[in-house]
């Protein structure tokens, strides 16, 4: 059947109206901008100079996800590890005064750096990146306690969505133990480099082409490639949808226990100002959809325009519900969503397919 755009749209909203809360698991980064001006470059070797105009801290990782179900009005609770130190600090308190976002789970690690990144910014563009971080796997008292709280807050009703950017918090066990605890959790992962066997269990996983290449050995050239190393990836993990990112050249889904892969086109109207943050971007509403039962088409159409949105902008940022609106009559073409099948029917209940 053809359902207007307007439609199509409601029916993504509404499903968040379903959400009781959303527990965001992983690596909480701090994102630092240092913005200024270069009109000359240094006598002392062949690099600019920065004059500083300005200094802005933002929530990054995990906390960017954070973000951007806050923006949406859903209710968030944090767990993660950050330093005792003026960085987790900062981060904890920039979490702390968003609407809808608890962050009375994120611990405090005295032997850790809380992880910083700082992008040198002069007219729009990313001069440089210096990061600060602390990589080694947590210690056992730090990751008993983590995972007591695991276990004491997640409850069968919460969605889970795990971030992982490869600074110790993801462990091989994380996925197993929250599958353990709540079997009929929603678990969606925007995976790193690491051994993807140690995500097994979870529904949904958003890497980017990088990633996947890496995790498979397979080097994507074509549309052949792409279903070639979302294949292998489904081998390695038995995550039932895969959503791969490819940047400019768009977007494509996997469902693995029916083989079938979806297609979607980047947008290219405008200039991408800033891809930082666009993977978080399509973990959150890639997970809402599909863990709502929504179409895999229709998910994945409106990840990528929320993706569009965010690389419009400077730095970590998010996609709120009135830029999406704003936004959707760009869509030229209408969604065709099929006669439901028994396919379409596992889609109308909270967990879309089966493990």
């Amino acid at each position: 059947m053809s359902l207007t755009q307007s439609h199509l749209l409601s029916q993504f909203f509404a499903c968040l109206d379903q959400i009781d809360r959303v527990i965001v698991i992983g690596d909480y980064l701090l994102d630092r901008y240092v913005i200024g001006d270069v009109t000359r470059v240094s006598p002392e070797a062949p690099v600019p100079i920065l004059s500083l105009e300005s200094q802005e801290n933002r929530p990054g990782g995990a906390g960017n996800v954070a973000q951007n179900l806050a923006d949406l009005n859903i209710h968030t609770e944090c767990i993660g590890v950050v330093g005792d130190d003026p960085e987790g600090f900062h981060l904890k308190n920039l979490l702390s005064h968003i609407p809808h976002v608890q962050t009375t789970h994120i611990l405090e690690d005295k032997n850790r750096n809380t992880s910083l990144k700082t992008r040198f910014i002069a007219k729009n563009k990313q001069l440089m990146r210096l990061d600060r971080e602390t990589v080694e796997p947590l210690s056992s008292k730090i990751r008993s306690q983590f995972n007591s709280l695991m276990q004491f807050i997640i409850k069968p009703s919460d969605l889970i969505f795990v971030s992982d950017y490869n600074k110790g918090v993801v462990d091989q066990d994380l996925i197993r133990k929250l599958k353990k605890n709540q079997a009929n959790s929603w678990i969606s992962v925007d995976p790193k480099f690491e051994n993807y066997s140690k995500y097994k269990g979870a529904d949904l996983l958003t890497p980017n082409q990088k990633e996947a290449e890496h995790a498979t050995g397979i080097e994507i050239c074509s549309d052949e490639s792409v279903t070639t190393c979302l294949r292998k990836l489904y081998t390695l993990t038995k995550i039932p949808f895969i959503c791969l990112t490819r940047s400019d050249k768009g977007m494509a889904l996997y469902e693995g226990p029916y083989d079938r892969v979806t297609y979607e086109p980047a947008w290219a109207e405008k200039k991408i100002c800033d891809v930082t943050g666009a993977g978080d971007t399509v973990l959150t509403f890639m997970s809402l959809g599909l863990s709502r039962g929504l179409p895999p088409p229709l998910c994945l159409k409106i990840a990528s325009l929320a993706a569009y949105l965010v690389i419009q902008k400077l730095g970590t940022c998010s996609v709120t519900k009135r830029e999406l609106i704003e936004a959707w009559p760009a869509i030229k073409q209408k969604v065709q969503l099929s006669e439901p099948t028994s396919l379409d029917q596992k889609y109308s209940g909270s967990r879309s397919l089966p493990h």
